[in-house]
């Protein structure tokens, strides 16, 4: 006997709970934050984890103005004389600012050497962790289901 998935027409992903991708990356990213930066501290490297957390908070920051940005493309509209018209140079401008702000940043850390630029970088990494992790979730669920429901 060979159980079928139905899916549901209106919402075709929400089996895969896409929608709350966002919230889950920031979960993720927290718990690796948290992770790590307890492992450094036991370790006795405090510098190392001041740094860590700086780059994880610098690329938390990131994460939120991307999808701020992002979100404001898609929703935000304007009305003008000539219908619907989209405004994108707040958002154009910001986009550039986080690059500015990270850039200045980690220029003091590597210039300056107060901080361990190596723990800096690696907490900058830390949302590509957080979407690696998400992207073997979704690997993992996927063979689960094909191999119990079947592949279709």
């Amino acid at each position: 006997m060979r159980v079928t998935r139905i899916m549901d027409d209106r919402n075709p992903f929400g089996n895969w709970n896409i929608g709350n991708v966002g919230n889950r990356l920031v979960t993720i990213s927290l718990l690796i934050a948290l992770f790590v930066t307890s492992i450094l501290l036991l370790l006795g490297k405090f510098l190392l984890a001041l740094s860590f957390t700086l780059g994880a908070l610098i690329s938390f920051l990131n994460f939120l103005w991307l999808k701020q940005g992002i979100d404001t493309l898609i929703t935000t509209t304007k009305k003008d004389s000539k219908g619907i018209k989209r405004s994108i140079r707040p958002v154009i401008l910001k986009y550039f600012l986080r690059y500015i702000f990270i850039g200045l940043i980690l220029y003091v850390i590597v210039y300056f050497e107060s901080l361990e630029a190596v723990g800096a970088f690696a907490g900058l990494f830390l949302f590509v962790a957080a979407v690696l992790i998400e992207c073997c979730y979704h690997l993992i669920k996927g063979i689960v289901e094909d191999f119990i429901y079947g592949a279709s």
